[in-house]
């Protein structure tokens, strides 16, 4: 089964078999849409659809995960290029490797730049997991995409280590609890 995602995963991008589904984000208060979050499927041909579950985790170990992810941002700004709505955000998960890839920024902002999107209508969905690793290099790097524009989000927070005192010390704009919480 996992050798068979793997050898299809490595065609996916290719044969354009991802997509993005949206799910808004309102406003408590007013009941309106004022974000989407993008979540990644795979239209697998014998499979039917299939969730990042079943998938991203072969697509990290593998290798793939940073171009399915470049893939993610590119289609995001191609349809905030499309629908031309400048207040419209979207919300985009990201992996701890890839937050701490190397190209991570400019792969950003050449997508931004690319489809004419402004970077503060992207939000950098987080783990916690992210904020426990090399805390010195993911603070400089979230505070650099900060002051490009873009807001910062942590997905799931409670699950893992880290204490609400290490976020006074990051960029963060949005804490996401976990459902633990709730």
């Amino acid at each position: 089964e996992k050798l068979s995602i793997e050898r299809d995963l490595r065609t996916c991008l290719e044969q354009k078999e991802l997509l993005l589904e949206y799910q808004p984000i309102l406003n408590v208060s007013t009941g309106a849409v004022y974000a989407l979050e993008a979540y990644l499927r795979w239209n697998h041909p014998q499979r039917g659809l299939v969730l990042p579950k079943e998938f991203l985790k072969i697509a990290e170990e593998t290798g793939q995960l940073i171009d399915i992810g470049a893939w993610v941002v590119n289609r995001v700004c191609e349809d905030l290029q499309q629908w031309q709505n400048p207040i419209l955000k979207i919300a985009i998960n990201f992996n701890p490797l890839q937050v701490e890839h190397p190209d991570f920024e400019n792969m950003l902002m050449c997508a931004m730049q690319s489809h004419n999107v402004s970077p503060h209508q992207i939000e950098i969905e987080i783990t916690e997991q992210l904020l426990i690793r090399d805390q010195t290099m993911i603070a400089a790097k979230l505070r650099r995409l900060t002051r490009l524009g873009f807001s910062i989000a942590v997905d799931n927070f409670g699950t893992g280590f880290s204490s609400l005192s290490c976020l006074h010390q990051l960029p963060i704009n949005t804490i996401k609890l976990d459902q633990s919480f709730i």
